[in-house]
């Protein structure tokens, strides 16, 4: 199996590990800015809960918070979602 299929294995875990997590779990997740970039791209700012912060940690084997993590996690479960929609709509 190549680095890219088990990425995608584990993002897809994770996607149905924070799917399946209760509403409030999801409350501590918040944007609370949305800056336009002059590339065409956005910037999101977030405002995280500590006890969303300690989920992830654990998820992700993390000993410490990581920005950079948290960015590309989100960025790959919004690609693939993305992509689950687009075919979703391409099938019907």
């Amino acid at each position: 199996m190549s680095k890219s299929q088990d990425r995608r294995i584990a993002i897809q875990k994770e996607t149905k590990v924070m799917s399946e997590t209760k509403k409030e779990d999801w409350q501590r997740l918040e944007i609370t800015e949305v800056g336009d970039n002059p590339d065409g791209t956005a910037t999101l700012v977030f405002e995280l809960e500590d006890e969303f912060k300690e989920w992830f940690k654990e998820s992700f084997g993390l000993k410490r918070w990581s920005d950079k993590r948290f960015e590309k996690v989100l960025i790959e479960s919004l690609d693939l979602y993305l992509k689950k929609l687009k075919l979703n709509e391409d099938i019907k």
